[in-house]
């Protein structure tokens, strides 16, 4: 959807605020009515090889979509292994009705790695999950924020026990966060019976953003005076979540924290 609409934005100028995705093609560096907040899915790829080199687990197989999000997992993926001098023991893609599922499977199983990045959604990113459980058990399995949805884990049941996500912002039940305790008030405000998640707090946080560059942007109101106050945008602290909108191309938060699915299917950090 975002790159359908993307000529149509560059063509009339009007702000592109926040689209609700870390792909690179949200992000074009000539597009300066395009305004992202989140990372990016290459920067959510380096905080697991990141944490999983930390930790000593340097054995890593790599699967991913073959389509431009699963590749750019896997590229992100890749550049922090070659900067950290490691490589894949395995790489590995799934077509998007997950026709090849089986066959990934098996060659990762076949690797024997010590954990798996996954840069699926959807369909194969269920079914990959799914039978990588049934052939290793113990295997410890890492993707991103994508997977996060409350319909996916609960699609995936006891598989997604034990499953290693990034998140583009802080846990919306966080009781140390001043931004996460604002949300929560407001979220009990608003009166919803939902829950309440890391999509809707992401939501939260871009909609804080949007009220402050419209406050800052003064009279008479126009695209581009918005535009000069979103990019003007540095070293805002919403509550201990960082803003810093550095130019077109950029995400204007660097923010990624693991989270672990825990056996009732909540997140934990």
């Amino acid at each position: 959807m975002v790159a359908a609409t993307l000529p149509q934005v560059k063509q009339s100028g009007i702000p592109y605020f926040t689209p609700l995705t870390g792909a690179k093609l949200a992000r074009p560096a000539d597009m300066r009515n395009v305004f992202n907040v989140r990372a990016s899915y290459p920067q959510e790829a380096e905080e697991l090889v990141k944490h999983l080199v930390t930790v000593g687990l340097r054995k890593i197989a790599v699967v991913h979509q073959n389509n431009a999000f699963g590749k750019e997992v896997f590229n992100g993926a890749n550049q922090a292994l070659t900067e950290r001098t490691l490589s894949s023991v395995a790489v590995t893609t799934v077509e998007n009705d997950a026709s090849d599922v089986n066959t990934a499977i098996a060659k990762i199983a076949d690797a024997s790695p010590a954990a798996v990045i996954i840069g699926l959604a959807g369909k194969p990113a269920l079914e990959f999950i799914q039978g990588m459980r049934r052939a290793r058990r113990g295997l410890q399995l890492y993707t991103t924020s994508v997977m996060g949805a409350a319909s996916t884990i609960s699609a995936l049941g006891n598989d997604a026990v034990g499953l290693t996500l990034t998140q583009v912002v802080p846990l919306p039940a966080s009781t140390l966060l001043p931004l996460a305790r604002d949300f929560q008030q407001d979220w009990k405000a608003s009166g919803t019976r939902l829950e309440p998640s890391h999509i809707a707090f992401e939501g939260y946080i871009n909609a804080r953003v949007l009220i402050e560059a419209l406050r800052r942007t003064g009279r008479p109101v126009s695209r581009s005076a918005f535009m000069d106050a979103a990019w003007g945008l540095r070293n805002m602290d919403l509550g201990g979540f960082r803003i810093n909108a550095r130019g077109p191309g950029t995400s204007a938060s660097g923010f990624v924290e693991l989270t672990n699915i825990s056996r009732d299917g909540r997140f934990i950090r």
